[in-house]
Parts: structure tokens; C-alpha cells; sequence
């Protein structure tokens, strides 16, 4: 702390007093030593000891001057330490918080860290168990898995030796039986119809159409032989054109005609001008080309229906 001004004014005035009280003494003692004697001859004394005095005065001064500036001096430096001594302990105040706050935060930074520490030790022993958990399940499903595949593998195995069992017993119990529609003849597992009435040709396979079939498309010996057979001296419609856009024969059912067998007439097939072509059997069989929309009476043909008893 700093005192206050009061004080050092006080101890000057003290000062300044003690220096004149010691110089009043001094002038007492001077006259006091004077000779009683003459006046002249205290006169001439008076005169020889006015430097003398002087003098001393001025030395009294001097040192009554060092004393002060001493005594100012020791007061000043006493205010200086003592304001040294004040911001010292104000500094060591501030440095003993300042370590009181940074020990209390690394002890919270240290019980953070060891929170956190627990923490993770928790999740990792939480992810442990998790992962034990689903190991555990993944190998239940694995064994579930090879148990299905099994299961599965041994009811296809009974269902395949059922399958074969209920063959065996159809082929034993069982025997086919091939079936024309009403009006359909059987031939060599195909069902023919041989149409009472005539139409054009168009007309003709749009009846058969109608009736699932289509005009004929013969493709064997046989069957050219079994249908002369059936036409019975009357002309008919069979599955062959011409195509008026390249002049190509084709068959209904997109048979190739190239490779196909044909049974044409001598000098067949021949060209008879703008009309538009088809092909029909004579009575003979053969085949003939005619005017499409000529009417005759026409030939269908279409697979045999199979049955089981």
C-alpha cells in the first residue's frame, strides 16, 4: 500500500523544527562564551566570529538539508517497497488462481477423458456381444438353410419317384385313344373333312380356319394316295397358292414348297393369265392350277385329338 501524503508533510514540519531549535541553541551558546569584558573588545570578538558563524550555518544547513533529502529518500523507498511488496502479493494471488482454475480443469479435462475411456469400453463391449449375437444367429440360419436344402432335396426325390410311379401306372393302366371331331375322318393320326358343298378358295380356308384346321397340306405318298381315294371323282381345294406378289407357290401353314413332294399334272402348274392362282385336285388326284374364285369343293385337315381310358 502507498500512504498517504498527510504523513510525509507531518514528518517534514518535525524535521524543519528540530533544525531550528538545534540552531537557536547554537546561537544561545555563542553569546553565552562571549568575554565580559570591554566593549570594543567584545566588539572586535563579535567581528572575528561573525565568519566563523556563518560558516557553521551554512554547514548546519547542508546537513540539515542531507538529513531531509535522506529522510524523503528512506520515505520514498519505504512507499516503494511497500508498493512492491503489494504487487507481489497481488501477483502471487493471480498466479495461485490461475494454478487453482488449470489444476481444477485438467482434473475435469482427466475425469472427461475417463468418462469417455468407460464409455468406449462400454461400446465395444456392447459391439462384442452384438457381434456374438449375430454370429450365433448366422450359424442357426446356416444350419436352417442346410436342413431346407435338404428337406427340399428329399421331397423332389419323392416327388420325382412319384412322378415315375403314376407313368409307369398310366402306361400300364392307360392306352390312347386318337378321336376325330363328328364328320372327320382318321388318317394316319390327322382328322380330314371333306367338305359336301363348294366354295372359293378363300372362302374354303376360311371355313377351316373356323374349325381350328386349315385346307390340306399334304407332305407323303400316303396321304396323296389316301385323299384320291376319298375325293371320289370330284374336284377339290387344297392348301397351295400362288403368291401374286412374286409369283412363288406357298402353302398354308408356311410348308416349303421347294422341297416339298408335288403332284402335279402334266404341263402343271401352267400360267393362265391375270386371274389369280390356286391350287385344286382333279378327280384323278393330281393337281391342277385354277382360278381362285372358282368354286369347288375343298379338303381340311388338322392333328388328331389324343385321349387316355
Amino acid at each position: 500500500m502507498v500512504k498517504d501524503s498527510t504523513g510525509d508533510q507531518q514528518g517534514k514540519e518535525e524535521i524543519t523544527m528540530k533544525v531550528q531549535n538545534s540552531a537557536e541553541d547554537a546561537q544561545q551558546d555563542g553569546m553565552q562564551d562571549a568575554p565580559v569584558g570591554g566593549h570594543a573588545k567584545g566588539t572586535k570578538a563579535a567581528s572575528q566570529g561573525k565568519p566563523s558563524n556563518l560558516m557553521a550555518y551554512i554547514l548546519l544547513g547542508l546537513f540539515i538539508l542531507l538529513i531531509v533529502i535522506f529522510v524523503v529518500g528512506m520515505l520514498k523507498f519505504k512507499q516503494t517497497s511497500s508498493e512492491i511488496k503489494d504487487l507481489k502479493d497481488d501477483v502471487t494471488k493471480q498466479l495461485a488462481k490461475m494454478k487453482h482454475e488449470l489444476s481444477a480443469e485438467m482434473r475435469n479435462g482427466h475425469a472427461q477423458l475417463l468418462r469417455g475411456q468407460t464409455q468406449i469400453d462400454n461400446k465395444i463391449v456392447t459391439l462384442s456381444g452384438d457381434v456374438g449375437t449375430i454370429h450365433t444367429e448366422l450359424n442357426r440360419g446356416q444350419v436352417q438353410v442346410k436342413n431346407d436344402i435338404a428337406r427340399l432335396a428329399d421331397q423332389t426325390r419323392k416327388s420325382h419317384a412319384d412322378f415315375w410311379t403314376k407313368l409307369s401306372e398310366m402306361k400300364e393302366n392307360c392306352h390312347p385313344r386318337f378321336e376325330c371331331p363328328e364328320q372327320w375322318k382318321l388318317f394316319s393320326q390327322k382328322c380330314y373333312y371333306f367338305s359336301p358343298n363348294s366354295e372359293d378358295w378363300s372362302a374354303s380356308q376360311k371355313f377351316c380356319s373356323s374349325k381350328m384346321s386349315n385346307l390340306v397340306v399334304i407332305d407323303a405318298i400316303e396321304e396323296q394316295g389316301y385323299l384320291k381315294q376319298e375325293i371320289k371323282a370330284t374336284q377339290h381345294w387344297i392348301g397351295l397358292n400362288e403368291s401374286y406378289i412374286d409369283g412363288d407357290w406357298i402353302w398354308v401353314d408356311g410348308t416349303d414348297y421347294a422341297s416339298s413332294l408335288q403332284f402335279w399334272s402334266a404341263g402343271e402348274p401352267r400360267d393362265i393369265g391375270s386371274y389369280e392362282t390356286c391350287a385344286g385336285m382333279k378327280s384323278d388326284g393330281k393337281w391342277s392350277v385354277y382360278s381362285c374364285s372358282q368354286k369347288f369343293n375343298f379338303i381340311c385337315e388338322r392333328p388328331v385329338s389324343c385321349y387316355f381310358k
